[in-house]
């Protein structure tokens, strides 16, 4: 099938993208770590505070587990911690569930794909206009944000494990 691939030129970036928050467990612990910015930050733009727990748990983690860890993430995350001039925290192993699953030839490889076909948790919805109520510091809009990140989390657990 024909794919189309848009570049973005440089002169076409409005604003840079910045990290809105992140949400992370200790496997089979039964709590949830999140950070999230505050409403003035996402504002500014400013993932620094948020960056710095990130690393606290990336450094103390053995194994990083995530879907699309590899490909989308940490890629992501380290460019951001290169803007602040965070060192990278120690090396790391990682489980990228999205290699796992590809060969398996799902409809779809999409962690809520994955989660429903198996009938785990589900993800909760997310639209383009949630993200630009958090990118302009809506409270509500980030705490639902939150509270999604957190979801995303708990269903990736019970997809992997």
């Amino acid at each position: 099938f024909p794919v189309t691939i848009q570049y973005v030129g440089m002169e076409q970036i409005e604003k840079d993208w910045f990290i809105l928050g992140w949400s992370a467990k200790w496997l089979f612990s039964n709590e949830t770590m999140s950070y999230f910015v505050s409403s003035q930050e996402s504002i500014e733009r400013d993932d620094r505070r948020i960056l710095n727990e990130l690393w606290k748990v990336m450094n103390d983690a053995t194994v990083l587990i995530g879907h699309n860890i590899k490909g989308f993430d940490v890629p992501k995350i380290t460019a951001r911690f290169i803007f602040h001039q965070i060192l990278p925290p120690k090396p790391l192993q990682m489980i990228d569930t999205l290699a796992a699953v590809k060969p398996l030839a799902f409809s779809s490889n999409k962690l809520k794909y994955i989660t429903m076909y198996l009938n785990l948790k589900t993800k909760l919805k997310t639209d383009l206009q949630l993200w630009k109520d958090c990118e302009a510091g809506d409270e509500k809009s980030l705490r639902y944000m939150e509270k999604y990140c957190v979801g995303d989390t708990l269903a990736l657990e019970e997809a992997f494990v």
